[in-house]
């Protein structure tokens, strides 16, 4: 789903704006929610802040089905992240 694109079909929540075409999600606890059929989902995660000590990354975490848990959790340690 591109997000530009679809405007109101996913949820965004926290600090977060756009800055051309890019959503920057800002501060801990923002986050983009979105309903999905299927069986693949792909994202591009962007950072600025590759040169910060580890205690200051980014990190994304995916939830599934409303679990309480993240079905994955990952660090954004490179510029670009997929």
């Amino acid at each position: 789903m591109n997000l530009l694109e679809n405007k109101g079909n996913y949820r965004l929540c926290g600090r977060t704006t756009w800055q051309e075409d890019t959503l920057y999600l800002g501060y801990s606890a923002a986050f983009l929610e979105f309903t999905f059929c299927g069986t693949k989902v792909a994202a591009e995660f962007v950072t600025d802040r590759t040169n910060w000590p580890e205690t200051h990354w980014g990190w994304v975490a995916v939830f599934v089905n409303g679990a309480e848990d993240p079905a994955l959790r990952f660090p954004i340690t490179k510029e670009r992240e997929s």
